[in-house]
């Protein structure tokens, strides 16, 4: 077994791009990772509780220093807030490099609740458009109305095994580069906001359609660092930025030839990531890069708590904002139809009225009692819901049939009753 788990490695890392000889060799150091792993992570909580930390300038300071000896400042975040920083990898001081981990997890977590609320499998999880749409896949229609957490958490979410399985190739591959170069809280930020131009531009660029996968978010980080390397103008920083853009062109190449694959989106989320490296560069011990990141870290978070929190609030709760574009809410109403049911849409009345109108056999007395009843309730319903509860209504009663009749008597005729002797 252990002979076919280390061949299996061997395998993904020549897969990954790597010689035989330098897959077998990351084999090897895999197979001693889980003791290396658990070392490393306690040197490094270790590290984060030191009462020691840098200032902006550089100079060191002590938990509990009023203000820096060389430039004066006074450190602005508390010692505890510092210490959860480093244990997160969140701070320049910190050697961890979290960010691509975070980003794997959450492909991984988001393709195993496809399998797992979806009616697909490995290669097709969620089949349906429905499905995808019930777990926060990208549609103009909602993202740009009422719904813009769909602009984070469609990243989470893959067509299939195959295309989990390049994207995470290609984090993997890139992802430590550029986290190591701009740090955690940039790499984050970077990744969220090029997840957020590939869905902002295939909304607006491409035709109406579902969009899923992380390839967005990929590409923010390559145009990230083929931006960082151009400006570095270093041998090292050129190599970095041809590697960046032979990805970029890889990905266009095997989209062209798979079809299916929002090319706007990758573009941009590549536009995503280049803003984001102009504008937040690495720190590189500049006082006032330094100073940001523990606020570019925050904000990673709150992006992705608030993603969270939206989607949580349609999943569990259906609510359906009145504020929303029409056909915005008829959708919403319709996925949750097919997926809840009636009552999650109309309540217990709702649906008794309307499993009542599916008895076929009703007579006009009972007809026009359900159309009242059907009135009643919905007077101080939304205009949207009304209206779909009532085109339900109505179909159900178009398909009703009047009650048969028994036949009527017929008394015989005096003349009839004298038969001929």
């Amino acid at each position: 077994m252990k002979a076919l788990w280390f061949r299996l490695l061997i395998l993904f890392y020549r897969l990954t791009g790597a010689t035989p000889t330098q897959a077998e060799w990351k084999a090897r150091q895999a197979t001693r990772a889980p003791a290396e792993i658990k070392a490393a992570a306690q040197v490094h909580f270790q590290k984060a509780g030191d009462e020691r930390f840098s200032c902006v300038c550089g100079a060191l300071l002590v938990r509990g220093q009023g203000a820096c000896a060389a430039c004066g400042r006074r450190p602005i975040l508390p010692f505890a807030l510092r210490k959860l920083a480093r244990a997160l990898g969140m701070s320049d001081e910190s050697p961890g490099r979290p960010g691509t981990i975070i980003a794997l997890v959450t492909m991984f977590i988001g393709f195993v609740a496809q399998l797992r609320y979806g009616s697909g499998g490995l290669m097709n999880p969620t089949p349906t458009p429905l499905e995808a749409l019930e777990l926060g896949a990208t549609y103009d229609l909602l993202t740009l109305g009422p719904q813009p957490w769909r602009l984070v958490t469609y990243t989470m979410l893959h067509g299939g095994i195959i295309h989990l399985v390049f994207n995470a190739i290609a984090l993997y591959q890139v992802g430590p580069l550029v986290e190591q170069r701009f740090g955690t809280s940039r790499f984050l930020l970077g990744w969220l906001i090029g997840g957020i131009g590939g869905a902002l531009a295939a909304a607006l660029i491409t035709p109406p359609g579902l969009v899923v996968g992380a390839s967005g978010s990929i590409s923010g980080i390559l145009g990230m660092a083929a931006l960082q390397g151009h400006r570095e103008g270093t041998t090292q920083g050129r190599l970095l930025r041809n590697e960046m853009i032979k990805w970029m062109a890889i990905t266009t190449i095997v989209g062209l030839g798979i079809g299916g694959v929002s090319h706007s989106g990758h573009f941009g989320g590549l536009v995503g990531g280049l803003v984001v490296a102009l504008l937040l560069p690495p720190s590189d011990r500049h006082p006032t890069r330094r100073r940001l990141t523990p606020g570019i870290g925050a904000v990673a978070f709150l992006i992705f708590g608030l993603t969270l929190a939206g989607f949580a609030h349609w999943f569990f709760g259906r609510h359906v904002p009145e504020h929303a574009e029409p056909e915005a809410q008829a959708l919403l109403y319709g996925l949750t139809l097919e997926s809840r049911g009636e009552k999650a849409v109309f309540g217990d009345e709702g649906e008794a009225i309307l499993r009542r109108v599916r008895l076929e056999n009703m007579s006009k007395a009972d007809i026009s009692e359900v159309v009242g009843a059907a009135h009643a309730l919905t007077q101080g319903w939304p205009a949207v819901r009304r209206e779909y509860f009532m085109e339900l209504l109505h179909r159900g009663l178009a398909k009703v049939k009047p009650p048969k009749t028994a036949p009527r008597r017929v008394e015989p005729r005096a003349e009839e009753l004298q038969k001929p002797q």
